[in-house]
């Protein structure tokens, strides 16, 4: 397996790339028992492998042992922000995060305890005051969520379809949890870790959800919406006020969340909230007018265009355009230079499909349909602040601003990958390599350095 820990900014050799895989110790007997004679122990972007000594090469940061182990460092100099981690080894990611290897690293403000900010105090590019007076819900009222669903076997063990999908929704491994709350706000933090399915959330009657921060951090200010689309991959970060229900009783103090996009009645229910709880002390956290945010990313470098294809067989009608569709494998073609500004147009000839870069962040600029490029549809309010993963609306133009170097201003070369993140599509390459440069290095130094082997 390979960790990649989801919006993380730390550098080629801790990004978790999909064949920096390796497998447990060989000392290990009850696995070395299963592995036959002469199996590789690690991918081949294990970080430069020395032939000689069968070590991570010399050159190579944070260097660890290949027998079973792998450091990764993470410097947790960026935003602050929802991360999360998952398993990312070629060709089993769907397999390995259906089992449950799929986490929370959510990285606070000046600390664990930290509700006022959200981002280190002493950050120099942030673009607007770097505190919310009076605080966010903290503490015990701040809890991630971690959405999926799944199938089950009548034992009770799992069944993994093709695509992933199933119809049983699991909240942080739980199948249809509860939790007790107080009449009083909440801090929620979101992850859609489906495989393929895109949850649709609702509340009943009229509590609804407030909006405070996407992959990246804070929004400009909050957004009230009664509906929330989040794709695999993506976060929300939200905030729901239960005083509403201080004089609730029976069964009418039970709050379901609702899949409002899910086909089967079962698979609707993703978990109940029960006002049940005394109230422990007086509310006063705020759901601010405005919001910490960074300033936006300076005027581009270039305009890359990228294309989502669906790789059919048969012959191109007149008109249609023939395409000639790269996989991992394929030799490297998106080459930056470290530091640039790049805008992404993401052509999508096919069905929606959530695109994950890895090691930056982006702002969501906008889509086109494709019969009136110049016609801007906004960004929707929940993709106002920096992401990390964008859906890509089939039929559409989808406009990224990506700068390549963290909010501290590290530029870090190395290789890295861009791909869908809808696992099944992952795991059958529907991802590329991206490779960080010097500005200026030779495009055949970059190809050698960063192209898959």
């Amino acid at each position: 397996m390979i960790v990649h820990l989801h919006g993380i900014s730390a550098g080629s050799e801790s990004d978790g790339i999909p064949e920096a895989w390796n497998l447990p110790s060989s000392s290990n007997r009850s696995i070395a028992s299963l592995l036959a004679t002469g199996y590789k122990a690690h991918g081949s972007d294990y970080c430069q492998i020395d032939a000689n000594t069968g070590l991570r090469a010399a050159n190579c940061p944070n260097a660890y042992k290949n027998d079973g182990a792998a450091l990764f460092s993470y410097p947790n100099t960026q935003f602050a922000s929802t991360l999360f981690f998952h398993d990312h080894t070629l060709g089993v990611t769907l397999q390995n995060v259906y089992m449950g290897l799929v986490g929370f690293y959510v990285l606070g403000g000046d600390g664990p305890n930290d509700t006022t900010h959200d981002w280190p105090s002493d950050c120099g590019t942030c673009g607007s005051s770097s505190s919310v007076p009076g605080g966010l819900p903290g503490g015990d009222y701040e809890i991630p969520l971690a959405i999926q669903d799944k199938l089950f076997n009548a034992d009770g063990s799992l069944l993994v379809g093709p695509e992933g999908i199933g119809n049983v929704k699991v909240v942080n491994g739980k199948s249809w949890p509860y939790l007790n709350v107080e009449p009083r706000k909440y801090r929620f933090r979101v992850v859609d870790a489906n495989a393929t399915s895109y949850i649709k959330l609702i509340l009943p009657g009229t509590l609804k959800f407030t909006q405070i921060g996407a992959d990246g951090g804070f929004l400009p200010k909050p957004v009230t919406v009664s509906k929330l689309v989040v794709a695999p991959g993506e976060r929300a970060d939200l905030i729901v006020d239960f005083s509403g229900y201080k004089s609730c009783s029976g069964t009418g103090c039970n709050i379901t969340l609702v899949d409002d996009g899910a086909d089967d009645t079962n698979a609707r229910q993703v978990m109940q909230f029960r006002v049940k709880l005394p109230l422990q002390a007086a509310d006063t956290s705020v759901v601010p007018t405005s919001l910490p945010h960074r300033a936006d990313l300076p005027t581009e470098n270039r305009t890359r265009q990228v294309s989502l294809f669906d790789d059919k067989l048969g012959t191109c009608d007149t008109g249609c355009v023939t395409a000639s569709p790269h996989n991992w494998a394929f030799p490297v073609t998106e080459i930056v230079n470290a530091g640039d500004t790049e805008i992404w147009e993401i052509y999508d000839f096919v069905d929606s499909h959530p695109i994950h870069l890895h090691e930056v962040d982006f702002q969501v600029l906008g889509r086109s349909k494709f019969a009136t490029p110049n016609v801007v549809i906004p960004p929707s309010p929940g993709e106002t602040g920096f992401k990390d993963t964008v859906m890509a609306t089939g039929g559409q133009i989808t406009r990224i601003k990506v700068r390549f170097q963290d909010s501290d201003g590290n530029q870090r070369q190395g290789l890295f990958a861009w791909h869908c993140h809808i696992i099944p599509h992952e795991d059958d390459e529907m991802m590329r390599p991206m490779c960080v440069v010097t500005s200026g290095q030779a495009t055949a130094n970059a190809e050698n350095f960063c192209t898959p082997q």
